[in-house]
């Protein structure tokens, strides 16, 4: 175990010394924010690493910030074999944002003594040469950790011309369920805790999102149809994660025209790869192959998702390269059926 866990260290500092020598994505413009790193404090208290990553993030991206998904950054930790929240110095997690396309790079730390936890968070843009934006503290307790992340926001928005968005309050065991559903392992434990935060908190749409994202990936697609449907006019942090879903649900279905208007929704709430899969699968039933090209390699700019990624292209070239239908009686190549709507 030791010997693989040191190949896989290895693997990503050859990783991210490569990162440090790419030019910018020409895309770069959204914002990655990274899970806090823990300063002082319990280990029972690591959980709020990912906590104070996730509230910033979706404080931001609601109030109308272009974030990149936080998923994006899990995906590529699970990838390499790393631990969710793996040490990182500051160079690599900058070179880390460039490689996956971010203009910009919040990170942040924090300290926990009793109940009491305080958390300094940097904005950094990686428009040209790393440039320090700003770098701000708060402390609360543990019991208004959203009131906390809600202050860390308001420090930030200033900077990047944004005003905070309304954002119904949640109550903090839902919340932390919520946080430990999205950072356990276990389907099943997952399924437990986002469960228990929807019912804390009934309006918790953040949470109802994943929940319905889990049961459509557990086969129980019409529990999960009912929620996305319910969320589908609603704006949320993880709006963008719902309507994809719910379009993935409708492609399955055949109806590609909601589908597709699905997907497209979900690109402009946040730009994210499993959206442009789901765009180049439709397009790829309806034989518009250059279309579904054109969606394959916008998926893989993000650097994530690979693997769906890769099986997609792979069905492509099969379609491609399969007998075309005959001409008709009247000489004109077969057209393929009509979306349905």
């Amino acid at each position: 175990m030791a010997a693989r866990m040191i190949k896989s260290k290895c693997r990503i500092v050859a990783a991210l010394a490569l990162f440090l020598i790419l030019p910018l994505s020409a895309g770069a413009q959204r914002l990655l924010v990274f899970p806090f790193e823990q300063k002082q404090g319990p280990e029972s208290a690591k959980w709020l690493g990912m906590g104070l990553g996730v509230a910033v993030h979706d404080a931001l991206s609601v109030s109308g910030v272009p974030s990149m998904p936080l998923e994006d950054l899990l995906y590529f930790y699970d990838q390499e074999g790393l631990v969710p929240q793996p040490s990182f110095s500051l160079a690599a997690q900058l070179a880390l944002a460039r490689q996956l396309g971010a203009g910009a790079v919040v990170t942040g730390n924090y300290d926990v003594a009793g109940e009491a936890v305080t958390a300094e968070v940097q904005l950094i843009s990686l428009d040209g040469d790393p440039e320090l934006k700003g770098r701000w503290k708060e402390s609360s307790s543990l019991r208004d950790l959203l009131d906390l992340t809600a202050r860390l926001r308001d420090h930030l928005l200033p900077v990047m011309g944004k005003s905070p968005a309304n954002e119904a309050p949640v109550k903090p065991e839902a919340f932390e369920a919520y946080i430990r559903g999205r950072i356990a392992d276990d389907a099943t434990v997952k399924e437990v805790y986002f469960r228990k935060a929807v019912e804390i908190e009934p309006a918790y749409d953040d949470a109802w999102c994943y929940l319905a994202k889990l049961l459509f990936e557990s086969g129980r697609v019409t529990e999960a149809k009912s929620i996305l449907e319910k969320l589908r006019p609603k704006n949320y942090a993880k709006a963008y994660i719902g309507l994809c879903t719910l379009g993935q649900i409708r492609l399955e279905g055949g109806a590609f025209g909601d589908a597709r208007s699905l997907f497209e929704l979900s690109i402009k709430r946040g730009e994210n790869a499993q959206a442009h899969i789901g765009l180049a699968r439709l397009l790829m039933r309806q034989k518009r192959f250059s279309e579904a090209s054109r969606e394959i390699k916008v998926a893989r700019s993000f650097g994530t998702d690979q693997d769906d990624i890769d099986q997609v292209a792979s069905e492509l070239d099969r379609l491609k390269a399969a007998p075309q239908p005959a001409p008709s009686a009247g000489g004109s190549p077969q057209q393929p059926p009509a979306p349905q709507p």
